[in-house]
């Protein structure tokens, strides 16, 4: 491969143009960074990067160390070629790799002689990266965090531009247009216009006019400490001393502004940094990569692979073996091990290597291993919960935009319920399951289909023999396509029924408008209050809900069942979910059957044990359906949304009271699902429906249930009719 050391004419290959999306120029910025990498990187996509990497789901590039995500269109703004918005990124993103900034070694700061405060860090967390560490050297995490990033991304680009000479005048120009973005030091309080300058510096500027007179003799005092950066043989760890110098010269400055005196401890769980300072305005072409996430995500990796490695192994473990291991993980601090201990421990047999983290594990407090086991498990949860999360746009119809990646959705596996709900359902309704499983058994001969206006075959159609013999007495010539016959159609189908879940499922339905009036009125609360506490219980159950009655939640339950139980001798593919949460970040699809499940007890079970949940934010939801149906591959693709209500969230829109926001939202995911070819239909229980669904539904695919009790019987006839 070509080293981009000795590539000047970039241009000569790099593609031009207006409107340059990242799937046209991903090829070639993975050649180009895995060559700056030395190692095969991919680039995707930010929106496809892992949920663990994007806590604040801002569309910056970023790493994880095998991938580099990048935005998918290049924003451009100026002269500047579009192509350049991706590949300085792409190029700082690999430089990470390439220079080592995922190396940071406390060891090698400390020359292995970690301060005793930080030792009793390691004590009380028994798992740590090493970034994470340093931090804890400040008692103001969120300044050392700027100061080092703006050191370390500042040495960054430093080494690019000295070792790609073609790269470096493109660097240049967007990080001098960054500058441009970037808020004026003079606009911003003391602390935060240094470090502001500090950013400046690190993207080529001399700032330090931006100063009044008084403060610039502590930035020339900055300026100096940031100078070795600029070196060729600079590494992470100059930028991790340079930041502690940095560090010290402004607590020098502005003692006032630091919470305590300076001491190495623990900072308090969601207090992190001081609030008289605010962090600094990103760096945009220089993304958001988490090192410590990386270092922690390398060290499971580590683990796992040591683990695996070392199962039933009583022979030496290759060099190359345990080096392969080392390279995957080794800025890790477990029980106070680093991976080069292990390394270096005598022998190199995999037995001693288990030998070792056994030692150590004798040599601290049992609390301390139950940390170590419960953050081992929490970490493994949390990647496996990772693997669930989801990311959708919202559309604003305030504005007339999307608002990206604005929702997190969490997919829940229900968990089976006793199975007594289901049993009861199938018993009760025994005879309408019979009843329309003989219906779609009839369903089957209707997949014969006629092939009309053929030359030759089984049957004679006379209408055309007829329009054959009109034509020849008018001097016209026929057409002896007269024939038809009838060919077997296949179903290839694939349903997803779209349950909600709201909270107000959990109402009772009312359909005889004279029930409560046969009932005695209510006690009244004086007499109430002096009944036994039991007794008293027995009452108000009996007067919160009609006698006989059901819940929304139950009818949904129902027509779930006799549906499933149905669709067994039909052979559609079909899945069921549910959905609810609460807020934009906390929407939840439940899911109660997979496309690739089969119909079994533990479903019937599933179904059962549906409950009613929160809110209504539909749109998420929809969007999510529409990407399980995407993914089966049918000719056919319907989804089939099971409401009481329109959608409504307590954050669905900047009015709570409005059902605008989310309505529109949700009439634009179901034209969203249109637009792929997908047939959408919605079903509701809610009487006043019509009010919003011919408008949310963009016509007449949906359906109002004006007896909710029929819901179950309503449900196969719509789906058959549907899929005919």
């Amino acid at each position: 491969m070509t080293n981009p050391a000795h590539t000047n004419c970039h241009s000569s290959f790099l593609p031009r143009g207006a409107g340059l999306r990242l799937n046209e120029v991903a090829n070639i910025l993975e050649l180009y960074c895995s060559a700056v990498a030395a190692r095969n990187l991919q680039i995707k996509p930010v929106h496809e990067a892992p949920p663990d990497l994007l806590p604040d789901r801002r569309d910056l590039p970023l790493t994880d160390g095998k991938t580099i995500y990048l935005a998918e269109t290049a924003g451009r703004r100026s002269s500047i070629d579009e192509f350049d918005y991706f590949l300085v990124p792409a190029a700082h993103q690999a430089a990470y790799i390439e220079f080592g900034t995922f190396d940071l070694d406390l060891d090698v700061l400390f020359n292995k002689n970690l301060p005793d405060e930080l030792l009793k860090v390691l004590e009380a967390v028994p798992f740590i990266s090493h970034y994470d560490l340093f931090f804890r050297l400040f008692n103001n995490p969120r300044l050392a965090r700027d100061i080092f990033f703006f050191v370390e991304d500042g040495r960054i680009d430093y080494r690019l531009c000295s070792r790609y000479c073609g790269l470096a005048p493109r660097l240049r120009r967007i990080a001098t247009e960054s500058l441009a973005d970037r808020p004026l030091p003079a606009s911003l309080p003391p602390l935060e216009a240094l470090i502001e300058c500090l950013a400046r510096l690190s993207l080529g500027e001399h700032p330090i006019d931006h100063l009044p007179p008084e403060k610039r003799p502590v930035f020339e005092e900055m300026e100096d400490a940031y100078a070795p950066v600029m070196n060729l043989q600079a590494t992470v760890t100059d930028s991790a001393v340079i930041t502690i110098r940095i560090y010290s010269i402004l607590r020098q400055y502005a003692p006032e502004l630091f919470a305590a005196p300076e001491s190495i401890a623990t900072p308090v769980p969601g207090q992190e940094g001081n609030e008289n300072y605010l962090p600094a305005h990103p760096v945009e072409f220089r993304g958001q990569t988490d090192f410590a996430r990386i270092q922690i995500n390398r060290a499971l990796d580590f683990l796992e692979e040591l683990e695996e490695d070392q199962a039933g192994m009583e022979s030496p473990m290759s060099p190359e073996m345990l080096n392969k291991l080392i390279e995957s993980g080794a800025k890790i601090k477990i029980l106070g091990v680093t991976a080069e201990e292990l390394r270096d421990s005598t022998g190199l047999f995999a037995t001693d290597l288990k030998g070792l983290l056994q030692q150590k594990m004798k040599e601290i407090d049992p609390e301390h291993k139950k940390k170590l086991a419960r953050f081992l498990d929490h970490a493994k949860a949390q990647l496996d919960e990772a693997s669930r999360v989801y990311y959708y746009d919202e559309w604003d119809y305030l504005n007339g935009d999307y608002k990206r990646r604005w929702c997190r959705l969490r997919e829940v596996a229900v968990e089976p319920g006793s199975g007594d709900e289901a049993a009861q359902i199938k018993r009760e309704h025994s005879a309408l399951i019979a009843s329309i499983k003989r219906q779609y058994q009839r369903i089957r001969p209707e997949m014969l289909t006629k092939v009309k206006r053929l030359r030759d075959g089984e049957e004679v159609v006379l209408d055309h023999v007829i329009d054959a013999v009109i034509d020849r007495k008018a001097g016209v010539t026929p057409s002896y396509r007269v024939y038809q016959n009838r060919e077997r159609r296949a179903r290839d189908i694939a349903t997803c029924f779209l349950l909600d879940l709201s909270a107000s499922t959990d109402e009772w339905v009312v359909e005889d408008p004279h029930l409560h009036q046969r009932k005695p009125s209510h006690p009244r609360p004086n007499l109430l209050s002096a009944l036994p506490h039991e007794v008293r219980e027995e009452f108000e159950e009996a007067y919160s809900h009609p006698a006989g009655g059901k819940r929304v939640i139950d009818l949904e339950r129902e027509a779930l069942v006799i549906m499933a139980e149905a669709l067994e001798n039909l052979g559609d593919e079909y899945a069921i979910y549910g959905f609810s949460g609460y807020g934009r970040e906390n929407v939840e699809l439940f899911s109660i059957k997979e496309f690739s499940e089969k119909y079994s007890e533990r479903v019937r079970r599933k179904i059962g044990a549906i409950e009613p949940k929160k809110s209504t934010r539909m749109g998420p939801a929809v969007r999510h359906a529409l990407q399980k149906l995407n993914k089966t591959g049918r000719t056919m693709k319907i989804l089939i949304l099971l409401s009481d209500g329109y959608p409504q969230d307590f954050d669905y829109g900047p009015d709570r009271s409005s059902r605008e926001y989310g309505l529109h939202d949700t009439m634009v995911a179901l034209q969203e699902a249109r637009n792929k070819s997908i047939h959408t239909f919605c079903i509701t229980v809610d009487q006043a429906g019509n009010d919003y669904l011919h408008e949310m539904c963009g016509g007449r695919d949906y359906f109002i249930v004006k007896k909710p009790s029929t819901l179950p019987r309503i449900l196969p006839r719509i789906y058959r009719r549907l899929t005919v």
